[in-house]
């Protein structure tokens, strides 16, 4: 890939990242998967 590609698509893999950890999170709470592992509580 050249500088100006990843340039380019740098914005879409980050956008795509965060709407794909969005959809991750909304779905943990629906299923209510726990966020955390209660044996790690201090």
């Amino acid at each position: 890939f050249t500088a100006e590609d990843y340039k380019q698509y740098k914005p879409v893999v980050y956008s795509n990242t965060v709407q794909s950890l969005v959809a991750i999170l909304r779905a943990m709470g629906n299923l209510l998967v726990p966020f955390g592992d209660r044996s790690r509580e201090v």
